[in-house]
Formats: C-alpha cells, structure tokens, sequence
C-alpha cells in the first residue's frame, strides 16, 4: 500500500512510500536506503487514451497526453534510465487516429524501436 501524497515514490520490494516533492529528494532516499524511484502515477490519473508512456528499466506507463510532459518526466528520472516512447498499448483505430506509425511492429521492451531509432 502506497504512502503519502507526494510526487514522487520510493519502491523498495513490494513496498512504496509517495512522499518525495521532486525527483531529486526521492532519488537520493534511494541511493541511502536503496530501491527505485518513479512519479506518483495515482496523482496524475489514467483515464482515457493516453499517446505517450513513461518506459524505465523498472515499467511503463502510459498516462501522457503530451510529448513535453512525458519528456519532462523522463527528465527527472534520467538516473534510471527513462525514456518517454509512443503508447504501444493501444489498438491500431487508437493508433490511427492519434497519427502514431510503425510502433505496432515493436516489442514492448524495444524502447529504440518505439522512439523510432534505428
């Protein structure tokens, strides 16, 4: 069970505690005490179609409707590896509509190939 109402989460096993205003202070609780940090996805809500997903070597998720929001989040998790990609969850009527090409032929850790690099 999560705790706190931060921005940020420390996840240590099955554990997390939500009480880190920025990237910064969750990141070096984890270089203390161990574990990995990540935003605090229950604040920012997952309804509807979402174009962008956050991919750390930790998860996905896929709550961003906008590349700049996605990419800033990435930003703040730079230490563990994040990258904002296309939604590869979605359906191809998704994909089409949202103007998402080639993503479908990636696998959904091939982060490269979702980013479209080569």
């Amino acid at each position: 069970m999560a705790q706190g109402n931060g921005n940020f989460c420390l996840k240590i096993d099955q554990k997390e505690r939500c009480a880190y205003a920025s990237a910064a202070e969750c990141n070096s609780a984890a270089t203390f005490t161990g574990g990995y940090c990540q935003q605090n996805f229950r604040l920012l809500g997952n309804s509807g179609v979402k174009r962008y997903c956050l991919a750390t070597r930790n998860g996905t998720s896929c709550i961003y409707n906008t590349r700049k929001r996605c990419i800033n989040a990435a930003g703040a998790l730079a230490e563990q590896g994040a990258a904002c990609v296309d939604n590869f969850t979605l359906s191809e009527a998704q994909r089409r509509k949202l103007e998402i090409k080639g993503a479908s032929d990636c696998g959904e850790t091939d982060f490269a190939c979702q980013a479209g690099v080569d």
